[in-house]
């Protein structure tokens, strides 16, 4: 079995698709990259399962933020308004 790193980057980019059905990112791809690297994961290796699971928490937890400052920005809008 062949390990990742010896792939090529576009085995990377067609992994990312497989496992969160999203077009990868640079910095997704990267954060893989080292995960591969550091872990010495293979192209079948089960622990690529809970990784995607994680990654699903980490974009949805990165969001969090923006969403929280969007909403509120419109909350404090309607402040002024009835302030005025």
């Amino acid at each position: 079995m062949r390990n990742r790193r010896a792939g090529p980057p576009d085995a990377f980019a067609r992994l990312f698709l497989d496992v969160t059905g999203d077009v990868h990112d640079n910095v997704s791809l990267l954060r893989m990259t080292r995960m591969s690297d550091v872990l010495n994961l293979r192209d079948n290796d089960v622990l690529w399962l809970m990784i995607a699971v994680l990654g699903c928490y980490t974009r949805l937890y990165e969001a969090i933020p923006d969403s929280i400052r969007r909403k509120g920005d419109g909350s404090f809008d309607a402040i002024r308004r009835e302030a005025s």
